[in-house]
């Protein structure tokens, strides 16, 4: 895969290193970063390299990524929305916007069935955020937690007795062993604490992930005994 060759719709090569890639701000330049912002996209790009045999890293928001400098052989596949402040000319969302690049496609809301339905580079806070604001109940515990979407079933996410696991209906996959795609449900995942069988293992790429959440707008339950207390 060259820069301006073979890429799919909604993928494209950027130039940046892992300094502004990560949380911790460090690390040098890998070989190419492609940034993809469908979920098409980085599927078909994760396969293509894969096909090649080239040394991937697939990245999200990168939080607690520690990375050396001489990274000159790795293909980094950017998991990202096309407003990604990190990304060169990228336009930052509008100040006050609690979705910024979580709104439009990289979002689906239904707040009949509290159905809600996230490419898996939007911003976790994002998130959190726009469903607080559609008045759907279930992640404001996890609000502040860094990182982008797809890493949430990964790490199973909590924060004042509050896990993803409660409120995840779905995820879609990349599988890389077999190169196919599709939804899998929670049960096929391994879930507990801050675990999943997708974790230090790069067999699939999350593209996508649903959850269902309360259509009352009420949280669940504070298991956290100090802020329960106060």
């Amino acid at each position: 895969m060259h820069a301006g060759h073979g890429l799919p719709q909604g993928a494209h090569i950027v130039a940046t290193d892992f300094a502004h890639l990560t949380t911790l701000r460090t690390g040098g330049t890998p070989a190419a970063t492609v940034a993809c912002t469908t979920p098409e996209a980085v599927a078909a790009v994760v396969r293509d390299l894969d096909a090649a045999g080239r040394d991937v890293l697939v990245v999200g928001g990168g939080a607690n990524l520690v990375v050396g400098e001489d990274v000159g052989g790795l293909v980094v596949v950017l998991v990202t929305t096309g407003d990604d402040a990190r990304l060169p000319g990228a336009d930052a969302p509008a100040p006050g916007d609690p979705a910024g690049g979580a709104a439009g496609g990289d979002v689906t809301v239904d707040r009949r069935t509290g159905t809600v339905r996230a490419f898996a580079g939007v911003t976790w806070d994002d998130l959190v955020a726009r469903t607080v604001a559609e008045g759907l109940g279930g992640l404001e515990c996890l609000s502040g937690i860094p990182g982008s979407v797809g890493a949430t079933p990964v790490q199973n996410v909590g924060a004042y007795g509050a896990e993803v696991s409660q409120t995840l209906s779905r995820v879609h996959l990349h599988d890389r062993t077999t190169g196919r795609s599709g939804w899998v449900g929670p049960e096929n995942l391994d879930l507990g604490y801050r675990h999943s069988n997708l974790k230090f293992t790069g067999r699939a790429v999350v593209t996508e992930v649903e959850f269902t959440l309360r259509t009352d707008g009420l949280s669940l339950p504070l298991r956290f005994g100090e802020l329960a207390r106060r």
